[in-house]
C-alpha cells in the first residue's frame, strides 16, 4: 500500500520512524481479594501510579459497555510533552471478597512522546484491542494482595512497528465511515472553537481505529496535546468535570448537547473541509491550510517591533482546563482563520531582561499571553500609592510592550472588545508606573467605558469618574496616573466581557 505521510497531525516526523517501545499496565480488582482498585500488573519500566489512575477516570464508571472502549491520553510536564497512554477498558470478570462485581478493568500502553501523537495512537490503540486479562488472571492467586505494593511483573519488551503506519491510517479512515457526516462536522466545529470537551455522539463505543483517526486532520501542535475518551461507561457524569481530563468524548446517541455556539458555527466551513478530506481519504485538501510553507508565511507576517530571539523562561501560562500543553512558537497562526484556537498562544514581543523584576515579568506575561485579557484584582491592588515611577529602562520597556501589542493585529478568534480591554489595561498600567514616558510617547489614555466593564463598581458612577478625569487630564502626568489608579483600585474581580 502506498505510504501517505501528508496528514497534518503527522507532520513533521522522523523518517524512517524508529520503533515505538512501550510499557504495559493493568488497573482493576483482583478476583477474590479484599483490596480495592489497584495496579494488578505492569512492566518494570512502566511509570503508572495512583495519580495516573485518577487521571484516567471516566465518570462514575458504573456501567461498563458490552464490549471494549478505548481512550488516549497525552501528558506533559513543564510545558513539554512527556508521555502518551493508549488504553482499553472492559467489564472485569473479577468478583471481590464481598461479592461485588461488574467492575471496569483498564489496560494501558505507555510510551514516550517522541513521535506524533496521531502515529502513536493509530498504532497503539489497535494494539490494545487484542489484550485480555489472561496475562494476569491465572498468576494472581498465589500472591498476597493485602499489601498495596503487590503487583505482577509483565516481562519482556515490546514495541509498535512504524512500518505498519500506512495500513493503520487506512484502517482508521475506513472506520470513520461509520460516523455520519453531520456528527463529524459538528464535532470538529466544537473542537476547533475551543469547546472542552468536544463531544461526538454514537450508538456504541468508538473503535480503536476510528478514535485514533480523529486526530489526522488537526495540526500537529494541537493533535499532540489532546486526550480522548471513546466512551463514558457511567450513568452519572458531569461534562464540565470530565472536560478537565478529556478534550474529546464520545457519548451515547441519546445524550443531549447544546446547540452549536457562535464560535463553533464560525468554524463550520473548516470542519466541513476536515470531514471531506477524511471521507475522500485525501489529506491534500488540507495542504493549503497546514503545509509547512503556509505556516512559515503566517509566522513571518508577525515580526514584532524590536523583537529579540530570546525566550521568556519565567513566563508560564496556566494550562487550559488543568491540562499542560507543549509550548507553541510565538504568534503561531494567530492571523489565519483556518487554524484552530490553540492553548498557550503568545505574541512575539520583546522579552524582559534577564534581571527583570517579578512584576515586570508578570506584565510581560500579561502582554504576550493571547488568551489572558484581564488581570487579577490582587495584581491591580498592588498598584496603590505610595508608588514611584519605574526606572527609565523599565519604563521604556513597559511602554514598548504597549506599542508592540497595539501594533499587532488582533488574533482572528479574539473578541474585538476583549482585545481592546487588554490593551486599555496595559496602557493604564503604563500611565500609573511610567507617566512621563507615556506623555513623551504621546500615548492615548484609556478613559472609555471598557475600563468600567472591568471595574463594575464604577459603572453606576461613571459620570463622577468622567468629571474627575476632565479636571485631571490638563494637569501633570502624576495626576493622570492617580485618576487611572483610582479607577482600577475599585476593581473587585476581573472577568471577560
Amino acid at each position: 500500500m502506498k505510504k501517505d505521510p501528508t496528514w497534518p497531525a503527522l507532520k513533521p516526523r522522523q523518517e524512517p520512524m524508529p520503533s515505538m517501545v512501550f510499557h504495559r499496565a493493568i488497573w482493576g480488582k483482583v478476583h477474590g481479594a479484599n483490596s480495592d482498585f489497584r495496579w494488578i500488573a505492569r512492566s518494570e519500566a512502566c511509570k503508572a501510579d495512583d495519580g495516573l489512575a485518577r487521571d484516567l477516570l471516566l465518570g462514575s464508571e458504573d456501567t461498563p459497555p458490552a464490549g471494549k472502549l478505548y481512550f488516549w491520553r497525552s501528558f506533559s510536564h513543564g510545558g513539554k510533552l512527556t508521555a502518551y497512554v493508549a488504553g482499553t477498558a472492559y467489564l472485569s470478570r473479577a468478583v471481590d471478597a464481598t461479592g461485588r462485581k461488574d467492575f471496569l478493568e483498564k489496560q494501558l500502553l505507555e510510551l514516550d512522546a517522541e513521535y506524533p501523537a496521531a502515529a502513536a495512537a493509530l498504532l497503539g490503540l489497535p494494539e490494545t484491542a487484542a489484550w485480555t486479562d489472561d496475562i494476569w488472571w491465572v498468576q494472581s492467586q498465589p500472591l498476597d494482595w493485602s499489601r498495596h505494593e503487590t503487583v505482577l511483573t509483565i516481562n519482556g519488551q515490546r514495541s509498535l512497528d512504524p512500518s505498519q503506519l500506512a495500513q493503520a491510517i487506512q484502517n482508521g479512515l475506513d472506520a470513520l465511515k461509520a460516523i455520519s457526516t453531520e456528527e463529524l462536522e459538528e464535532f470538529y466545529a466544537r473542537l476547533l472553537a475551543g469547546e472542552r470537551p468536544a463531544c461526538l455522539r454514537q450508538r456504541s463505543p468508538l473503535s480503536a481505529e476510528a478514535l485514533a483517526a480523529l486526530l489526522l486532520p488537526l495540526d500537529r501542535a494541537l493533535a499532540d496535546t489532546l486526550s480522548m475518551a471513546g466512551w463514558i461507561p457511567s450513568q452519572r457524569y458531569e461534562l464540565e468535570e470530565l472536560g478537565k481530563r478529556w478534550d474529546i468524548i464520545v457519548l451515547p446517541e441519546s445524550a443531549r448537547l447544546p446547540a452549536l455556539s457562535i464560535p463553533a458555527l464560525e468554524k463550520m466551513e473548516q470542519a466541513k473541509l476536515f470531514v471531506q478530506a477524511l471521507q475522500e481519504q485525501n489529506p491534500r485538501l488540507l495542504a493549503g491550510e497546514t503545509s509547512p510553507e503556509s505556516a512559515n508565511e503566517s509566522f513571518s507576517d508577525f515580526e514584532p517591533i524590536e523583537a529579540q530571539p530570546v525566550q521568556d523562561e519565567a513566563s508560564n501560562n496556566e494550562p487550559v482546563l488543568g491540562q499542560e500543553t507543549a509550548h507553541l512558537p510565538d504568534n503561531y497562526h494567530l492571523r489565519d482563520p483556518n487554524w484552530p484556537i490553540l492553548p498557550d498562544a503568545r505574541l512575539a514581543i520583546t522579552p524582559p531582561t534577564k534581571d527583570a523584576s517579578e512584576r515586570m515579568r508578570l506584565f510581560h506575561h500579561f502582554a504576550s499571553a493571547v488568551d489572558q485579557r484581564v488581570l487579577k484584582a490582587s495584581v491591580l491592588k498592588d498598584l496603590q500609592p505610595p508608588l514611584t515611577e519605574l526606572p527609565e529602562a523599565e519604563a521604556l520597556q513597559l511602554c514598548s510592550w504597549v506599542t508592540q501589542v497595539e501594533k499587532t493585529q488582533k488574533p482572528h478568534y479574539a473578541d474585538q472588545q476583549q482585545w481592546h480591554l487588554k490593551l486599555d489595561l496595559l496602557k493604564a498600567i503604563a500611565w500609573i508606573l511610567a507617566p512621563s514616558i507615556c506623555v513623551e510617547k504621546g500615548f492615548s489614555v484609556p478613559i472609555d467605558d471598557r475600563l468600567f466593564y472591568y471595574a463594575p463598581a464604577l459603572i453606576t458612577r461613571s459620570k463622577e469618574f468622567e468629571e474627575r478625569w476632565n479636571s485631571a487630564k490638563e494637569k501633570s502626568p502624576d495626576e493622570l496616573a492617580k485618576t487611572i489608579r483610582d479607577c482600577l483600585s475599585n476593581t473587585e474581580t476581573g472577568y471577560k466581557i
